[in-house]
């Protein structure tokens, strides 16, 4: 039996402005489902590009991305959003939390939009706090009065609450020392083996790597993009 790649890159190129150098430059790029792979590179070698074109916040210059069989890159934005929300979990750099909302009101707030809220909700949080190492009382909490690694293991089990497929992991370790980083990494690892999902984690550590069987530089990807100044230009 035979399964699609869990990503698909096909001749993909990316330049945020026409007639610009490419940030991203492609053209056969496969990982296989339930595979976990490190990507690493410098600043501004492309790597924060790469994460928004698989999770569709941006959509190649030109060329296509396939995600679970699934011609991702040519749906609409809205039927992009959607795709996202029940197959993709992020961890982002700076988690991204609602400071405001409570951790369990933050968890739901993910599994609404994957329509993961059911009746086996509630178990399935439980079950993630228990693998995280967190106590129950936290659900109560709001997310502004965890500590920085309490907001880490919250962040994971927002991403995994809909069981993704695929799970993007963006420079979480930056902020943490090395015996709570490799912590981390041990605890993120378990997870997804649970979940079987095809981890996408990018970092500049290379130090990260020896955690994957799998590591891929952006080098032998991308050409040297000027990543940081595209990412403003995005913003404004």
């Amino acid at each position: 039996m035979s399964f699609s790649p869990a990503i698909e890159f096909n001749d993909v190129l990316f330049a945020y402005k026409p007639a610009a150098q490419a940030v991203i430059d492609i053209q056969n790029w496969q990982v296989p489902q339930g595979q976990s792979v490190f990507v690493s590179g410098s600043s501004g070698s492309g790597k924060s590009t790469l994460l928004n074109l698989i999770c569709g916040a941006l959509v190649p210059s030109s060329g296509s991305i396939n995600l679970l069989g699934h011609s991702f890159s040519d749906l609409p934005s809205g039927k992009r959003d959607t795709f996202r929300a029940k197959h993709i979990g992020v961890v982002f750099q700076q988690f991204n939390l609602i400071p405001y909302l409570s951790v369990n009101q933050n968890v739901k707030a993910a599994a609404y939009f994957g329509n993961g809220v059911g009746k086996d909700f509630e178990p399935r949080v439980q079950e993630y706090l228990n693998q995280l190492q967190l106590p129950s009382k936290i659900l109560h909490t709001q997310a502004s009065q965890l500590s920085v690694g309490q907001q880490q293991r919250v962040a994971i089990v927002r991403a995994l609450i809909n069981s993704p497929e695929i799970l993007v992991v963006d420079e979480p370790t930056s902020a943490l020392d090395a015996d709570a980083r490799d912590a981390f990494m041990q605890l993120l690892l378990k997870s997804v083996e649970r979940c079987k999902s095809t981890l996408l984690f990018v970092s500049h550590d290379k130090s990260l790597a020896s955690h994957f069987a799998h590591h891929l530089d952006m080098s032998e990807l991308c050409p040297t993009g000027a990543e940081n100044k595209s990412s403003q230009e995005l913003s404004q």
